[in-house]
């Protein structure tokens, strides 16, 4: 099976190790720059491509980073080939065994992913339960498959640009925190980035967190969990009832018996 990596960052590296790790792949890796990773490359018996990428549609699967956008003219060519075209993290997930992936909870928004990822992390650990935190914050996935140690729970930062490149990956849950803003430029218009974000929904088997706040997450309420702060959310999941943080209508803290420097994060 012929497979071309594009973009030589930290998650690419990654995907080519994994790749050459399985046997399987004829391997082309290929980078708009000049990366200083080319003996390993040359190590590993891939083909490498420098200053450009090659045409694509003449491959079985596309692996590109994130920071390389679905609109790029040479991944639309391979789309229009129906060459399967996917993320890293989709790449890794496809490629792990099963028992890899006990629990998934995959997080998104435009703010405070890697925080929330962090707290979900910790509290996991503080139970006893062994975790993976990854994706876009930090490790990538690709990563985790490749040491082939099993955790407990995988906790996932994922940008726009990762979910926009899922099609198999499944997570048992998830969050989306909000959606501003952000990154028009890579996706080409608003509507597209949120459309990114959402498209979390599709990823997560049991449970999908939404912010009750967020105009535009305010159509998955109706089947979603929700919490939100403002006086619209008061019935939801997750809210703060005359100053009082609730859970599924049960008291959990009291707002002001958090330090200041924490009370930033109450929606995380």
């Amino acid at each position: 099976m012929k497979i071309c990596i594009l973009g030589l960052g930290v998650s690419g590296i990654n995907a080519v190790r994994l790749a050459a790790k399985s046997g399987v792949f004829e391997i082309t890796v290929a980078d708009e720059g000049n990366p200083s990773c080319v003996e390993e490359l040359k190590d590993l018996g891939v083909k490498y491509i420098f200053g450009d990428f090659p045409d694509l549609d003449k491959f079985d699967i596309v692996v590109k980073s994130p920071g390389i956008p679905m609109r790029h003219p040479k991944i639309q060519k391979a789309l229009e080939a129906e060459v399967a075209v996917v993320d890293e993290t989709e790449f890794a997930y496809r490629m792990a065994a099963p028992e890899l992936f006990r629990k998934t909870i995959a997080i998104t928004g435009t703010n405070g992913k890697t925080t929330t990822c962090t707290m979900i992390s910790e509290i996991l650990k503080h139970v006893g339960k062994s975790v993976f935190t990854g994706g876009n914050y930090g490790i990538p996935l690709s990563r985790y498959v490749l040491e082939e140690r099993p955790c407990d729970v995988v906790v996932l930062e994922l940008s726009s640009f990762q979910i926009e490149g899922l099609k198999n990956f499944k997570a048992v849950g998830g969050a989306i925190l909000n959606i501003d803003s952000d990154h028009v430029d890579y996706h080409g218009s608003l509507e597209a980035y949120v459309k990114a974000k959402k498209k979390l929904k599709d990823h997560v088997l049991e449970f999908l967190v939404v912010n009750a706040d967020d105009r535009n997450t305010e159509d998955l309420l109706a089947e979603k969990l929700s919490f939100g702060f403002s006086e619209r959310a008061k019935d939801v999941w997750a809210n703060v009832t005359n100053g009082e943080i609730c859970i599924n209508k049960k008291k959990i803290a009291k707002l002001n018996s958090l330090p200041e420097n924490l009370k930033t994060n109450v929606p995380n």
